[in-house]
């Protein structure tokens, strides 16, 4: 409709004053930037959890942009983006025949950036979401295996199988399939683990995924 940018806005995402202001300026000032905030988990602004992720060989990653800073990422969470109208131009609008809900901001974003266009977190455009629970690891979370494998069935899961099999596919190429068997055996292991193991195993295990997957730290500017 004529609009030159536009903005991905979840409902349980608060934005700061100013940050879609921010967020829209620090677009205008190059023609293929994508720009998303860095939310936290509440007003404190000490634990941060969407915004923009990293891509390694075997995962995605979030990462954590200090305020003052502005910081190069690979993908995004969709909880706070403004893209400009040339993205739809290049891509068209997010793949919702494929991935309906879930994952769908990553894989666009990754798209993007594939495409050309420079993807980057901006530490002053603050916005507060908290951690959705089902995105906590499951070794020692406080929600129910049997949650998790009602998840299987459910759109919105991020393993529902036939959007994960997309997102693998799209991510992460020829290993997508390695990658897409090996949550679904991890759901399997985690879940005799939580039954059979003693407590202060499974809380070992969830120390050593907590410290391999913490959100890195930025404080250099791209």
């Amino acid at each position: 409709r004529g609009a030159d940018y536009f903005i991905w806005l979840n409902d349980d995402t608060l934005p700061r004053n100013e940050t879609l202001a921010k967020l829209i300026q620090h677009c205008r000032v190059a023609p293929k930037r994508i720009a998303t905030a860095q939310c936290y988990a509440d007003d404190l602004l000490t634990q941060p959890t969407y915004g923009g992720q990293l891509k390694y060989p075997l995962s995605i990653q979030l990462l954590a942009t200090p305020l003052g800073k502005q910081v190069a990422c690979d993908c995004m969470s969709g909880n706070l983006v403004c893209l400009p109208r040339s993205v739809v131009d290049d891509l068209s609008y997010p793949p919702a025949d494929r991935l309906p809900h879930c994952r769908a901001d990553i894989v666009y974003t990754l798209s993007a950036k594939r495409a050309g266009y420079d993807l980057q977190v901006l530490g002053d455009a603050v916005a507060i979401a908290a951690l959705n629970p089902f995105d906590e690891g499951w070794v020692f979370s406080s929600i129910p295996m049997v949650s998790r494998w009602r998840q299987l069935g459910c759109l919105k899961s991020n393993i529902h199988p036939p959007n994960y099999w997309v997102y693998c596919h799209e991510v992460f190429g020829v290993i997508g399939p390695l990658l897409f068997l090996s949550v679904y055996i991890k759901l399997v292991a985690i879940t005799l683990a939580r039954w059979i193991l003693p407590l202060d195993w499974v809380q070992q295990l969830k120390n050593m995924k907590d410290s391999a997957l913490k959100p890195r730290l930025h404080s250099n500017s791209p």
